[in-house]
């Protein structure tokens, strides 16, 4: 009996840690009740890439904090539910690689950029670089964030913002037709900061 409540006691001690865990990292997968009762809102992102040389193409994953509970979500392009992508392939000199639409469902608040990995680079411990701001029930297309290695080493050329609403709003029409609602284009921002921040590492991330 007694090793019995001893087992009882590990398993909710686990469970509880694992709780704990989970509640770093903000819920992202698909949560229509959640967005129809207000407590989601959908944010569309799109990211890409541009090289240098010819070269593979690798992966682009971002981080992004929430400034009010600090938790976490994940962009990654390779890891689309119910979608087989594919990200590795030659890249030519000066051309620009997209990446899949993203579509996340996440709490509402203000969002900051918080790392980088590209190219097996990783920067990380970023703070007020890039931020954007969702509300519960509505869809927000917040951009396309680029990762240009031709000025890797300019903050201001290394991140770009660029504006592809309409390719993002007919992927997201034709991905999830029980939402009616449009996306509101509000394009992520460059801290007043990033704007004074003119240096990026490529091994340790930004240099202030």
């Amino acid at each position: 009996m007694k090793n019995f409540i001893k087992l009882i006691c590990s398993i909710l001690l686990i469970l509880q840690l694992a709780a704990c865990a989970t509640r770093t990292h903000v819920e992202q997968f698909k949560d229509v009740k959640g967005f129809n009762e207000r407590r989601k809102g959908i944010v569309i992102i799109q990211t890409a890439q541009k090289v240098d040389k010819v070269r593979d193409k690798y992966n682009l994953k971002t981080t992004w904090k929430n400034k009010e509970n600090k938790r976490i979500f994940t962009t990654d392009p390779e890891n689309i539910i119910g979608e087989l992508v594919t990200v590795f392939s030659i890249v030519i000199p000066s051309a620009t690689f997209n990446f899949p639409t993203l579509v996340y469902f996440i709490e509402p608040g203000e969002y900051s950029l918080s790392s980088i990995y590209f190219d097996r680079r990783y920067a990380n411990s970023l703070k007020d670089i890039i931020t954007f701001s969702l509300k519960g029930g509505e869809v927000v297309y917040i951009g396309k964030l680029i990762v240009d290695d031709n000025n890797s080493r300019i903050v201001a050329n290394a991140l770009n913002i660029e504006d592809s609403y309409e390719t993002a709003k007919k992927y997201f029409e034709a991905k999830y037709p029980e939402i009616k609602q449009t996306p509101i284009k509000r394009l992520m921002e460059f801290s007043e900061k990033a704007k004074g921040l003119r240096l990026i590492s490529n091994e340790y991330g930004f240099i202030e």
